[in-house]
């Protein structure tokens, strides 16, 4: 009995391919400013940050999500 309470927590414990790991990426930008926009868009709307992260060695399971969030410019206080 002692067995198979020791083989069933191995078995919980060690990692599979089912239990493959997600990475969050939450990247903020602003597209109503001028000087960051248009790279912005390139690498957002081609999904270059996707495809250069790493898929191989320690990465083949990792799935990655990645969420894009468009913020207002901030305001300066008055001097």
């Amino acid at each position: 009995m002692l067995r198979h309470a020791a083989l069933a927590l191995a078995l919980l414990i060690a990692p599979t391919a089912a239990m493959a790991k997600t990475i969050e990426i939450r990247i903020g930008h602003q597209s109503m400013c001028t000087d960051t926009y248009p790279a912005g868009e390139v690498v957002m709307n081609r999904h270059l940050l996707e495809k250069y992260l790493p898929h191989t060695g320690k990465y083949t399971d990792v799935k990655y999500d990645v969420e894009w969030s468009d913020f207002l410019p901030g305001r300066r206080s008055p001097r």
